[in-house]
Formats: C-alpha cells, structure tokens, sequence
C-alpha cells in the first residue's frame, strides 16, 4: 500500500489545483454502524497523513469521506475495507 500512495502522491502533487476525496469505508459484515464509521475514518485519516506527512501532498488538496459501511462499493465483504482516492473536483 505504501508503494501505491507514492504513486498517488505524485499524481496528486502534479496537480495541485485539483482536490481529491479519500473514499474510506468498511465492510458491513462485521461490527456496529457505529464501530464501522470510527474504523473507516481511522482508515482515512491514516492515508491522509500519510500523503501529507511521509509524501509532502498539501493537505487542503486532500478531504476525507468515511461511510462506515454504508455504502458497499464491491461485492465481497473483505473489498469494502478501504481507502480509495478519488478526483473530488
């Protein structure tokens, strides 16, 4: 995953007028709505400052969207637990 947001990071910075969404989400399979939405959040807030921290991608480029597991983008459970950035312009 590290080698990934280096490659997104690079991206990101190339644009720096754009702003871009980190998509975090759980799988709605095991734990509370609850429990998920402070899981995905934990789950996005990680890769952000990973971006900003370890990366050196600004921060106001970069919000963060954590749903829990209200919404399931992928058919197996396991796929739902992620972080995927996104082109939020």
């Amino acid at each position: 995953s590290i080698i990934n947001l280096g490659y997104m990071a690079e991206i990101i910075k190339q644009y720096s007028d754009k702003r871009f969404m980190i998509f975090a989400s759980a799988d709605k399979q095991t734990g509370s709505a609850e429990f998920n939405k402070k899981l995905s959040l934990k789950r996005g807030e990680v890769v952000f400052n990973t971006l900003v921290q370890q990366y050196g991608v600004k921060p106001d480029q970069l919000k963060i969207d954590a749903v829990g597991a209200t919404q399931q983008k992928f058919g197996e459970p396991q796929l739902n637990r992620v972080a995927i950035i996104e082109d939020n312009d």
